[in-house]
């Protein structure tokens, strides 16, 4: 069985002339004749003239041996069908019934296979106008090509610049720091990805490290990474437990998510007084702590799930103790998932062993070999997802300020508010905190905790406990009250207006502008599923 299909575009008249010329040529070639050849090729000019531009017309040979048989489909016109019934063998509406099958045979008694292929080429067969179309639709194609590729330059280049801007780039980090050394680098795949990282001190003694990976390519990606470290950086500010950091931030980046994208992260926190270090992993890849001498652990615990994906989650955190010169290692997947020429991937293992290679090596050399590395395995192969490391250096104790305190908890009754008095009193004779100082705070205390055990708690929520903390470092007092009651943030009312008269004034308000103004600094979180109020008074020997 032999067979051979042609598409011929009918768009102005001119091409109905070379198609005419192409059946009358096919014919004259199958059979002897004449009659049948110049009906047969006339008969399909003229139905295809009766028809609206533009058309395409499929034209099929096909044969067994003894016969060739030539189909040729064509758009319906039933009004002109008569044209064709004389001259063809069989007319059929084909599947679609805005079509027409037109079939002729041919039998054939010698040189069948030469005449087919010889057909089948006729109908092959460009004329020059045609090339002339192909060339043109080519070069449409070509340009239309070249702009979308340049477009796609253009996103990616967008998408890079919103990645990098938004890294610390500038090293060392921390010149004053003598407490540690922090070091990253990303190198981006040419279809950006999500990754990035970040570091910066919380306050004088919590330093915070970054390191995430956003699902998805391009300027999306690259904007969900700006939306993502901007939350975590903002949420940090004011808290300092990673737990509830990740939950806030996943709950804010889950509200409005149309394309359900995620993040995967690690966030860890660094006290460098004394060395706890506090982290979440959000269903990221495990972070390594490598000891002062070479053993290496593996933080492979996972706090929660990715990031982004469902609001509500709470996170959960770890901590543990870094010692003198021990080093913390946190990475992407663009390292271990990275693949070389022979399609092998860079793997856990590998990092690992490289990782256990050099002991002494700070955060700048160990990042430094580790990408470089990443990038000679992956040798000429295209890089697909972006490579990015951060090592935390914790090279030893900062100097230690001398801090006092002291942490009790009291019920949620009205007679526990005396005892919390005096406990305070008795910390503050022990460390000399002057009286004006300890009657200020004091009533701070009363109103506080007043206010927290008449309206805090639901009536079946009445067996909570409350925490305070009272700290003293270097002449500033700080007061932190922590309880489970509902949400309630008591600085967010309005200060009231003392030039008018009590009876013109809102109810309430007075207890908690005395607060505000015998403290110097006040602030209220909600960690997970606490209130925090935490009060501060500076210069208190003053």
């Amino acid at each position: 069985m032999f067979l051979h299909t042609s598409h011929i575009r009918i768009q102005a008249i001119e091409d109905i002339y070379h198609f005419r010329h192409k059946v009358f040529s096919v014919a004259e070639l199958l059979t002897v004749d004449a009659i049948t050849v110049t009906t047969l090729s006339n008969s399909i000019s003229s139905y295809l003239r009766k028809l609206p531009y533009p058309q395409e017309v499929e034209v099929q040979l096909k044969g067994d041996g003894e016969k060739i048989t030539l189909s040729v489909q064509v758009q319906r016109s039933a009004k002109e069908e008569r044209l064709l019934a004389a001259f063809f063998d069989e007319i059929q509406p084909t599947n679609n019934s805005s079509e027409l099958l037109l079939i002729k045979h041919f039998r054939l008694r010698e040189d069948f296979e030469g005449k087919f292929r010889a057909a089948s080429n006729i109908l092959d067969l460009k004329t020059k106008e045609e090339l002339a179309q192909e060339l043109l639709e080519s070069s449409e194609n070509l340009r239309k090509a070249t702009l979308a590729k340049a477009r796609m330059e253009n996103e990616l280049n967008v998408a890079r610049d919103i990645q990098l801007s938004m890294l610390p780039l500038s090293f060392p980090a921390f010149p004053n720091k003598d407490e540690i050394e922090v070091f990253a680098q990303l190198i981006p795949a040419r279809e950006v990805g999500g990754d990035f990282y970040d570091f910066y001190f919380l306050d004088d003694r919590h330093l915070a490290i970054v390191v995430g990976d956003v699902s998805g390519k391009g300027v999306p990606a690259a904007l969900m990474m700006a939306v993502c470290k901007t939350l975590l950086k903002s949420r940090a500010s004011t808290e300092q437990s990673t737990a509830s950091i990740l939950t806030y931030v996943n709950t804010e980046m889950a509200k409005d998510n149309p394309k359900s994208m995620f993040v995967t992260l690690f966030m860890g926190i660094l006290d460098v007084q004394t060395g706890q270090f506090t982290y979440s992993n959000a269903g990221h890849n495990p972070t390594y702590i490598r000891r002062a001498d070479g053993e290496l652990e593996r933080l492979s615990k996972l706090h929660g799930p990715v990031l982004a994906a469902m609001e509500g989650l709470v996170y959960r955190e770890s901590t543990i103790e870094l010692k003198t010169d021990d080093l913390v290692f946190a990475y992407t997947d663009g390292i271990t998932e990275a693949h070389n020429e022979a399609n092998e991937l860079f793997s856990d293992e590998r990092l690992q062993q490289l990782l256990k290679q050099y002991p002494d090596e700070q955060a700048q050399p160990t990042v430094e070999r580790i990408v470089q590395a990443t990038q000679i395995f992956k040798g000429e192969r295209e890089q697909f997802d972006d490579i990015t490391a951060i090592a935390l250096s914790f090279l030893g104790k900062g100097q230690a300020v001398a801090t006092y305190d002291k942490e009790f908890c009291i019920k949620n009754e009205i007679s526990e508010v005396q005892r919390a008095m005096i406990i305070f009193e008795e910390f503050a004779h022990e460390h000399r905190i002057p009286m004006p100082v300890m009657l200020k705070v004091n009533i701070v205390l009363d109103e506080l905790l007043s206010n927290i055990i008449k309206y805090g708690f639901e009536d079946e929520d009445r067996l909570q406990l409350i925490d305070i903390k009272i700290e003293l470092q270097a002449g500033k007092l700080l007061l932190e009250i922590s309880d489970r009651g509902l949400p309630f943030n008591p600085f967010q009312k309005t200060p009231p207006d003392l030039s008018k008269s009590i009876e013109e004034r809102e109810i309430g308000g007075l207890g908690i502008h005395l607060v505000r103004k015998l403290m110097d600094e006040h602030s209220y979180k909600r960690k997970i599923d606490q209130n925090v109020v935490l009060m501060i008074k500076y210069n208190i020997f003053e």
